[in-house]
C-alpha cells in the first residue's frame, strides 16, 4: 500500500511540473525557430538573392506560345550555318569540335549508367 501511495505522490509532483516543463520547452522551440527564421528571411533579402530571383524570373519563364515558331526558324538556320562551315574548318578546329562531342556524349552515357546503377540495361523487378 505504501508504495501505492508513493506513486501517487510521484504522479502528483510530476502533473504538477509537468505545465512548467512544457512551457519551457515551446518557449525553447520558439525561440530557436524564430533565430532561424531571422537567418532565412535575412538571406533571402539580400542583394544577391533578390538579384539571383530578379534574373530567374525573367530568364527562366518559357517563351509565349506565338514566338516558339520564330525561335525554332532561328534555330534551324543556325545550325545550317554551322553545317555549312565544316568544310571550311582546319584540322585543328575540327578536332576540338570532335573533342567535344565526343566528351558530351561520354558524360551523357556515364550519367545513364549512374542512373541504371548497372552497366547493362535497365532493372525491372519480378512480379
Amino acid at each position: 500500500m505504501a508504495a501505492a501511495a508513493k506513486a501517487a505522490s510521484t504522479a502528483q509532483k510530476l502533473a504538477a511540473k509537468l505545465p512548467a516543463l512544457v512551457t519551457g520547452v515551446v518557449s525553447q522551440a520558439s525561440g530557436t525557430a524564430n533565430r532561424v527564421a531571422k537567418e532565412v528571411t535575412g538571406v533571402y533579402r539580400s542583394k544577391p538573392v533578390q538579384t539571383f530571383i530578379k534574373d530567374a524570373s525573367v530568364e527562366l519563364t518559357p517563351p509565349p506560345i506565338g514566338q516558339i515558331p520564330s525561335i525554332l526558324t532561328k534555330g534551324f538556320q543556325g545550325m545550317g550555318a554551322e553545317v555549312s562551315k565544316i568544310g571550311g574548318l582546319t584540322v585543328k578546329e575540327a578536332g576540338i569540335k570532335a573533342i567535344t562531342v565526343f566528351e558530351v556524349s561520354c558524360w551523357f552515357l556515364l550519367g545513364e549508367i549512374v542512373g541504371r546503377r548497372s552497366f547493362f540495361g535497365y532493372k525491372f523487378p519480378l512480379e
